[in-house]
């Protein structure tokens, strides 16, 4: 029978330079990096859906030329390498198949790993590298992705990451990297995409709703009438515009519900571990997020990011992210996670002891 203890941790071929002064035309070769780049152009053709064909893909002289300015261990052929083997089905799978050619997601994840490796985390900088950063030119094969081509990707990202690295576990397993039997779990609180200093109150909640509606109802009347009537003064907290007020609508909705789904939580704990409810509070730019102190004690939105790291060799077997301020009932979770995502069960698992209480707790003997 597996087990899983909780034990506490103490947290304390090589390519020439080509500088332009050669007048010699450039003649295809092999290069050691070919191969990879070969199938790296050929995964998108095992989707259901058409992407578009990169503009600069060997045998093109620009893209020899390209290449020739890479050191032959540079970052980004060691990513290319590392992603041309996965199944990139969970990534076609979030593409509908309809209208122009998209861009080929294999090429936009390798782009965007080499990226995050440089530091540089927003769709905005990806965009400009597009165009500037030739190791990220050579990942794209000359595409020019625009910027909400980014953000599109990023989006369509969260959902496949994670069986994309679990992809790789189950490689390292197989090939004996690793048992992937043994993990340690840990977490970070994170800053939500909320302001702190916005942070509402039940009354302010319930108050500003009432207004969005009144102005949104005078909206639709206004749409009717056929002549405009003077527009009345408006908080400077609401948007000018009639779809900005629409869209804050339906966020301060959405907030009201996440606040009430707290507030009944809240009064099914025990009487010593209930917030007063007029001290509940909610951001309304990200309702979902837990409301506590981070770890410069800052009262502010947060996410509680957990990860489940392989102890014998450096790789990640699960991870997740949660609206909640502390550890509890976290681990179970991502056990789950992992069994399914490797087909095998964690059998040791090394925690602090936040983790380890309630449900959590798996006797040992």
């Amino acid at each position: 029978m597996v087990r899983t203890y909780i034990a506490r941790v103490d947290k304390s071929g090589v390519n020439s330079c080509h500088n332009g002064s050669s007048t010699q035309p450039v003649v295809p070769k092999f290069t050691p990096c070919l191969s990879y780049v070969l199938r790296f152009v050929l995964a998108p053709s095992r989707a259901a859906c058409a992407f578009a064909s990169p503009p600069c893909s060997p045998p093109d002289p620009d893209w020899y030329r390209l290449d020739d300015r890479l050191d032959p261990q540079h970052t980004a052929r060691l990513i290319l390498r590392a992603v041309c083997d996965l199944d990139f089905t969970p990534l076609f799978a979030a593409y509908a198949g309809r209208g122009s050619p998209a861009y080929p997601p294999c090429r936009l994840l390798a782009a965007v790993l080499y990226e995050i490796h440089q530091g540089h985390r927003s769709p905005a900088q990806w965009f400009r590298h597009a165009m500037e950063s030739d190791p990220v030119r050579w990942l794209l094969g000359g595409h020019t992705p625009c910027r909400t081509a980014w953000y599109d990707c990023r989006d369509r990202l969260a959902d496949a990451v994670l069986p994309l690295v679990q992809q790789v576990v189950r490689r390292a397993i197989d090939e004996g990297f690793t048992p992937g039997r043994r993990a340690a779990i840990d977490g970070t609180l994170m800053a939500a995409n909320a302001s702190r200093h916005k942070l509402q109150s039940r009354q302010t909640l319930e108050q500003h709703l009432e207004q969005l509606e009144q102005a949104t109802a005078a909206d639709a009347d206004d749409a009717d009438a056929p002549t405009a009537a003077p527009t009345p003064p408006r908080p400077r907290w609401m948007a000018a515009t009639v779809g900005g007020r629409r869209q804050q609508t339906r966020r301060y909705r959405q907030a009201q519900g996440a606040r009430d789904r707290r507030q009944r939580r809240n009064g099914q704990k025990r009487a010593s571990k209930r917030t007063a409810p007029e001290k509940l509070r909610i951001a309304v730019g990200d309702p979902e997020a837990a409301v506590g102190r981070d770890q410069e004690k800052v009262f502010r939105p947060l996410d509680n990011v957990p990860l489940l790291a392989d102890l014998d060799a450096p790789l990640i077997l699960a991870y997740d992210v949660f609206a909640q301020p502390n550890d509890a009932g976290l681990l179970g979770g991502l056990l789950r996670q992992a069994e399914q995502g490797l087909g095998q069960a964690v059998a040791v698992v090394l925690g602090d002891a936040g983790y380890a209480g309630g449900p959590e707790r798996v006797a040992g003997g």
